[in-house]
């Protein structure tokens, strides 16, 4: 080479540079007239070039021939990179240059390497191809049939993918000849040369996502392995194919199906030596909505394929919407479908001809593909509750315009029901720091069926046996409330929930909220597991945040849908909202033990983690973590050991939203008894409501209590005095009637030994709202006391069931009952008196 030549050199480099950045983004160039590369002779040589534009890519292991008719050099070499550099190239190899052109074999270059054409001689400034570079690239050829298996005399298709354009393919098996080989791979759709050989045959010009059909007619049952080898280069792949008996059976299992109206249910085909079914839903004259399909498990894994049938989507837009294969490896396509009208009907191209329909139809639509079947008319309303026949067979045929099975192999039908009245409605409340965003959150989280929840915990109902599995929307954490899509909020189902507090004061209005649109308070709800949903277990969760008081909820099934005139169900409830409370049992001594324990009560969710801290000031900071039990009770455990008695300690708990208690304790010698009160009486009633003091007198120390000083006093009273011995860790527990005849405070006190505790509970007088609520509503016509008396006039009830009862339908009282409360009256004035 000489060094002068500045423009070619130049020119060379810029070339080059291109060369590396396009083959980054595209490496599927190839030679131009790649299509020659088939020689009809041998069959498996490579292209010849003459024209160095022609020379891009080479694919790894061809025999590349350069031709160059002006040239009379010696010998050719490839070398590594994209040009010589220095005197002696990296040379891979050298060929010598006979008859004008010069053939190489590249099975031994790196496949995204650059090489380049060196010529050696004097004259190789003059040669055709000098300093010509290519890359080498490969074809990762990948040869498959689109199911493992095929029935004897079947056919399916031999997919072929390749980052080669184009290319032919030598094909052989080891178990047919070229003979049987044409038999299988040889149709109108490919270009098949046979060169006398007795094993192997050739498809010609075999492009990158192409679909072969293969045949096996006649082939017995068996496995069988097909090599695949790309004819100029060093590509290959091999592929294999189960044959089965050609004895196919398919039936539908589990059948027939009774659901109710707007379900989504699974309809089963159990499918022998074959993997794939065609089937019908429905039958037009009978009940004006058919639709037939075809199924094929691609991988040949399942004995059974499950189709998913939504009976609430089914007639109302894309049938897709309504039908899918339950399993991911098995394809679904829709081959027909007539829904209304008894004229049209909307065809795959696929699996019929449209001109075959013509003299039974006045419309054909030829517009179902395997992504779409939207008819041009759908239906008024879901499925009606009524039966629907099942068919499976093998294929479909059109007799006399009207489309027909070829072989029809078992029947079955579905029987829809009408929507039954939902199970038990509940509420449920748990904890406000859990997540609740599907079934898995629901299950994972400590939920309490209760009527009474904490400010900000969660609320959530539950709606046992609703049915409707393929109405309510499939996604979870989704709302379902106001302001929501038409096609996925409660309205849309003709289904109302709606909230009303019942505590407010008579002149401010109500205060209502609900799930329509018209309401005057939006209702935010959520369904936590649509995802899920299987028909048993609603679980809404209601977003709107409430404040404390005491509330009403209904649940309504209304009119529509799945819903005749006269037959809504309507199902109410109540709840209350409290103020987060955490109250403690306060103590005055606690032994100086390991596991010494500290309890409360508090109305936050159970499962919620209290923090407990005992701490004194210069000796100790001690931490413990309970949870909310299911009494919502919690008690945290601290280790005293280490330290004297006589310290006296401060004990606090708080809730994660704030609400907290403390008391003060002294510690004490914790191989002796622990003499500790816990009371409970409510802080305010009504006149004439029962209230009760709870006392529990506990010994929380290592040792007896001998005769221990129980003293009650309510309202002045002394209405106990006992003496009890207490073991280590043994309680004593009573219960005591608090007065509520008259308005006003009682007093009360507990003593236990130098243990006590005291308190009051207020007795207010009834309000209106509470009087109009009280037993004179129920009083007997006369106007009797709220003493359950007779109306004058009317027998006592004797205990014998005549039938009737009081004009307000509540019944009086017997001479037992009567008796009963004349008893009870002496034993309390004696109880009074001693």
């Amino acid at each position: 080479m000489t060094s002068n030549t500045t423009f070619r050199e130049k020119g060379r480099a810029v070339f080059l540079a291109a060369l590396m950045v396009l083959s980054v983004v595209a490496m599927s160039a190839t030679f131009a007239g790649a299509a020659a590369a088939f020689n009809s002779d041998t069959y498996d040589e490579g292209p010849t070039i003459t024209s160095s534009e022609n020379l891009d890519d080479v694919w790894v292991g061809q025999e590349i021939t350069l031709v160059d008719d002006d040239w009379d050099g010696d010998f050719v070499s490839i070398a590594e990179g994209p040009e010589t550099t220095g005197e002696d190239p990296d040379t891979v190899t050298t060929v010598g240059f006979d008859d004008d052109e010069v053939t190489f074999n590249t099975e031994e270059l790196v496949e995204g390497e650059i090489y380049h054409i060196y010529a050696h001689g004097d004259t190789t400034e003059t040669f055709e191809f000098e300093d010509d570079a290519f890359e080498a690239t490969s074809e990762n050829l990948d040869v498959s049939f689109e199911s493992d298996t095929v029935a004897e005399d079947g056919t399916l298709d031999l997919e072929v993918s390749s980052d080669r354009p184009e290319q032919s393919l030598n094909i052989s098996s080891d178990d047919f000849d070229a003979d049987e080989l044409d038999d299988i791979f040889n149709s109108e759709d490919v270009d098949v040369y046979d060169h006398g050989d007795e094993d192997v045959i050739t498809l010609k010009t075999v492009e990158d996502d192409d679909e072969i059909p293969a045949n096996f007619l006649d082939v017995e049952s068996g496995e069988y392995e097909f090599e695949f080898d790309v004819t100029d280069s060093i590509d290959s792949d091999n592929a294999t194919i189960e044959v089965r008996d050609s004895d196919a059976d398919r039936e539908f299992v589990n059948g027939p199906y009774t659901q109710q109206q707007g379900d989504e249910f699974n309809i089963t085909v159990d499918h022998d030596d074959t993997n794939d079914a065609f089937v019908t839903i429905g039958d037009y004259e009978d009940a004006g909505y058919e639709v037939g399909l075809f199924v094929e498990d691609t991988e040949g894994d399942h004995d059974e394929i499950n189709i998913t049938f939504n009976a609430h989507e089914a007639g109302q837009g894309d049938e897709y919407d309504a039908i899918s294969a339950q399993q991911e490896d098995v394809n679904l396509e829709i081959a027909y479908m007539q829904v209304v009208d008894s004229d049209t009907i909307h065809i795959n191209d696929d699996y019929f001809d449209e001109s075959d329909l013509d003299s039974e139809y006045d419309t054909v639509e030829d517009d179902i593909t395997d992504s779409s079947a939207t008819p041009t008319a759908t239906l008024d309303n879901p499925l009606a509750a009524t039966d629907y026949e099942l068919n499976v067979g093998d294929g479909y045929e059109v007799d006399d315009g009207a489309v027909e099975f070829t072989d029809r192999s078992d029947s079955s039908f579905i029987n829809l029901e009408p929507v039954g009245a939902p199970g038990d409605v509940t509420t449920h409340t748990a904890p406000e720091d859990d997540s609740m965003s599907d079934l898995d959150d629901f299950e994972d989280a400590t939920v309490t069926a209760t009527d009474s929840f904490a400010e900000d915990d969660y609320l959530l109902l539950t709606v046992e046996d609703a049915g409707l599995t393929g109405a309510f929307p499939s996604d979870d954490d989704v709302s379902v409330g106001a302001n929501t899509d038409d096609d996925e909020g409660l309205s849309a189902l003709d289904i109302e929930l709606e909230i009303e507090q019942t505590d407010v004061a008579s002149n401010l209005g109500d205060e209502v909220w609900n799930t329509s649109d018209e309401a005057d308070n939006d209702l935010e709800v959520s369904l936590v597991n649509g995802g899920d949903y299987d028909g048993e277990l609603l679980i809404f969760n209601i977003d709107t945040e409430f404040d404390e008081g005491d509330y009403e909820w209904t649940l309504l099934f209304d009119e529509g849908d799945y819903i005749d005139e006269d037959e809504e169900v309507e199902i109410e409830g109540e709840f209350a909202v409290e103020e987060r409370d955490v109250t403690l049992n306060a103590v005055d001594e606690v032994p100086n033990v390991d596991g010494a324990e500290l309890s409360g009560d508090t109305n936050v969710a159970p499962g919620t983690e209290i923090d407990m801290v005992s701490s004194a000031t210069g000796e100790f900071v001690l931490t413990d973590d309970p949870v909310v039990a299911d009494d919502y009770s919690f008690t945290g455990a601290f280790d005293f050991s280490d330290y004297e008695p006589g310290i006296e300690f401060d004990v606090e708990a708080e809730e994660p939203e704030g609400a907290s208690d403390d008391f003060t304790a002294e510690l004490v010698d914790g191989d002796g008894p622990v003499i500790n009160v816990d009371t409970d009486a409510p802080d305010e009633v009504k006149v004439g409501d029962d209230a009760t003091l709870d006392v529990t007198i506990s010994n929380n120390g290592g040792a007896t209590a001998e005769d221990v000083e129980i003293g009650v006093v309510i309202d002045g009273e002394n209405v106990d005095e006992d003496t009890e011995s207490l073991d280590a860790d043994e309680s004593w527990t009573s219960s005591y009637d608090i007065p509520t005849d008259v308005a006003g405070d009682v007093e009360w006190s507990v003593t236990a030994d130098d243990a006590e505790d005291d308190g009051v509970t207020t007795v207010s007088e009834k309000d209106d709202t509470d009087d109009d609520k009280s037993d004179d509503d129920k009083s007997d016509d006369d106007g009797a006391d709220d003493d359950g008396a007779a109306d004058d006039g009317a027998a006592a009830d004797d205990g014998t069931d005549d039938g009737e009862t009081d004009d307000d339908g509540s019944p009086g009282f017997g001479v037992a009952v009567a008796l009963a409360a004349l008893l009870g009256a002496a034993m309390l004035a004696l109880r009074k008196q001693n």
